[in-house]
């Protein structure tokens, strides 16, 4: 190899490295996020249980003769409450998620007396896609 060469990928490599400092050193650490109180686990409860006739409902109309995508269905809009709370309200989803399934072992009271269904539709797949 001749030095023109060699002076090129030395260069090369000292601008991918020095391009890999910059990113790192502007990089922001995560946010740790902690867990939800009692309240706010129960407040989540009360509000999942409120909703989920209606949502299952809808899921039932949006797919009708498929259980299991129903049941899918619910849980995406579920999981999606989850997040937008836990992200304004700075707190885990995996607190939030633990909160519902000590809300629903415990039987948590709610205030329109709906209770949520902790069963999940076995997945029969399809045979046409």
């Amino acid at each position: 190899m001749t030095p023109r060469i060699d002076l090129w990928s030395w260069f090369l490599i000292g601008g991918a490295l020095f391009s890999g400092l910059l990113l790192v050193r502007s990089s922001h650490a995560p946010h740790v996020t902690g867990r939800c109180s009692l309240a706010q686990g129960q407040q989540l409860y009360a509000d999942v249980a409120e909703r989920e006739p209606g949502e299952r409902q809808d899921a039932a109309r949006r797919f009708r003769g498929s259980l299991w995508s129903q049941d899918d269905d619910f849980h995406f809009k579920e999981m999606k409450r989850v997040k937008d709370y836990a992200k304004s309200h700075r707190v885990s989803v995996s607190s939030l998620l633990d909160a519902l399934d000590q809300g629903m072992h415990e039987d948590w009271p709610i205030p329109s007396k709906n209770v949520p269904n902790p069963k999940v539709m076995p997945c029969r797949p399809r045979l046409i896609y």
